[in-house]
């Protein structure tokens, strides 16, 4: 008799529940991959490499028209990369390293608060110039957060002459355009102002802008702050009690409403309307997570929950929302590593920071729209190696693990073939493996290596048992759309 076929598309990850019960198209883990295009599809590759002053623990993108920088703050202080040298643009006294951060563009500008009592917020324009003091600041003051608002700066957390004021939110008053804001103090000639907020259960935690309105969570509700002018500027009210944000970082604007990460879930949120974002077996990774943050890539229209599980202080995982196809992915990160991609800056330490800004895309040439020297400025670790035998590693994996045999009976393989999209020359790596029992290890047979474009990825070797398994990998960019298993039920003949 001949051969039967088996054809399935990898569509998903579910690592939860037992390998056994799945269906084809689920894979039992996965490494540096997602399933967005409704087929595995690895990590874009990065643009290139190099090596900050020190380790990045916040990080800004802000230009000019003639110039774009990339500033982050580290242990000894800030520094920027201009897209050819990092260089440190501290002053000579009033500013010190931090072991916390907080930076934002505002216009052209970055500016940057450390934390520290008695050391000003801090500002400076791209270019060799040091930073400086923003104006207007009062000497005794001291904040954890600072955002821009249109043309204004908020700052929040505040600390001022060594009393502390957690709930308390400042803004300055707006700035011409090009320019920093002139002062803090509220006035009748200047439309400055404060506002002590009534956030329960402890500090504010997060700040993001939302078109006319700004945006403050704490751990027990988020309050709006919207514009109107006037004497009175912003009007703040309430917007929710029931959904508070779990910790620093974890409230993101999305452009047109917020998302926010509490104990217990994650909403989006606007104005009129919330929704929960997780369910299933995703609602249920919240209560293993020991850290975790948001970051949302416009460019990419994907939300990314950082998150680290079993005490650890660094991030290992995220879970991804995109947004278009309201579908989830997961990833695992190495420990420590600072990345940045074609339209995304993303940074994920040990101190557990990140930072993002995007980029434009150019209809035209169906490209990012960047000058000739940003190809330098994307900085890059080695994606978390998988060991495989003979030492080598995957930088990117899928493995399934118990797949039942047709109407369970004990088959015999003789081959597995992928269809696989990704540049001429790749090398790929495909073993198949077979066990008795559900959940049993499996005995993989042997592993071979595979190159795109020099014929079929076609892995030919027997196994024989009541569940098989299969893994393929590889070590750069890569689309898995099909995959076919050859077999026989076991003692008949071929």
């Amino acid at each position: 008799m001949g051969w039967d076929v088996l054809e399935f598309v990898p569509r998903d990850s579910n690592g939860d529940k037992s390998a056994a019960t799945l269906g084809n198209d689920v894979v039992s883990s996965a490494q540096n991959v997602d399933f967005f295009t409704g087929t595995t599809r690895s990590l874009a590759e990065f643009a290139g490499m190099t090596v900050p002053i020190g380790a990045p623990l916040a990080m800004q993108y802000f230009e000019t028209p003639a110039q774009r920088n990339i500033g982050y703050g580290h242990t000894a202080g800030v520094a920027i990369w201009d897209g050819a040298t990092n260089f440190t643009v501290m002053p000579a006294a009033g500013l010190t390293g931090s072991l916390l951060w907080d930076m934002d563009a505002f216009g052209s500008w970055l500016v940057v608060t450390n934390d520290k009592a008695t050391e000003a917020p801090h500002a400076k324009l791209p270019g060799p110039t040091l930073l400086a003091p923003i104006p207007g600041w009062q000497p005794t003051w001291d904040c954890k957060f600072i955002r821009t608002h249109r043309n204004v700066l908020f700052a929040a957390d505040m600390t001022e002459g060594a009393q502390l004021y957690p709930n308390r939110l400042r803004w300055s008053s707006s700035s011409i355009q090009g320019g920093l804001p002139q002062t803090w103090v509220p006035a009748p000639s200047n439309d400055a102002g404060m506002i002590d907020l009534e956030l329960a259960g402890g500090s504010i935690l997060g700040l993001c802008a939302v078109g006319d309105s700004i945006w403050v969570a704490g751990p027990g509700g988020i309050w709006v702050g919207r514009w109107q002018g006037g004497s009175y500027v912003y009007q703040f009210s309430q917007r929710t009690n029931n959904v508070g944000a779990r910790g620093y970082r974890c409230m993101v604007s999305l452009g047109d409403g917020v998302a926010v990460l509490s104990r217990t879930d994650l909403v989006l949120m606007d104005e009129q309307s919330e929704r929960s974002l997780l369910i299933g077996r995703h609602a249920s990774v919240i209560a293993t997570m020991s850290v975790a943050q948001l970051l949302y890539v416009e460019s990419l229209r994907q939300l990314y929950v950082l998150y680290g599980t079993d005490q650890s202080t660094s991030y290992t995982r995220a879970l991804i929302w995109d947004r278009d196809s309201d579908s989830w992915g997961e990833r695992s990160f190495a420990e420590s590593f600072t990345a940045f991609g074609k339209g995304l800056a993303l940074t994920i330490t040990s101190g557990r920071t990140w930072a993002a800004q995007t980029t434009n895309w150019d209809q035209q040439t169906q490209a990012w729209e960047l000058p000739s020297v940003d190809a330098a400025i994307y900085m890059a670790a080695n994606a978390q190696a998988i060991s495989k035998p003979g030492g080598a590693v995957y930088n990117w994996m899928i493995q399934r693990i118990s797949m039942p045999g047709p109407d369970g009976e004990n088959i015999r393989v003789r081959s597995l073939e992928a269809d696989i999209d990704g540049p001429i020359g790749q090398t790929v790596t495909l073993r198949l493996g077979v066990s008795q029992y559900p959940g049993e290890s499996p005995t993989w047979g042997q592993q071979r290596n595979y190159t795109l474009g020099a014929g079929s990825v076609r892995h030919d070797d027997i196994v024989k048992g009541r569940y098989i398994a299969y893994q393929c990998g590889g070590t750069g960019r890569a689309r898995v759309s099909a995959m076919r298993m050859y077999y026989t039920v076991n003692n008949a003949k071929p």
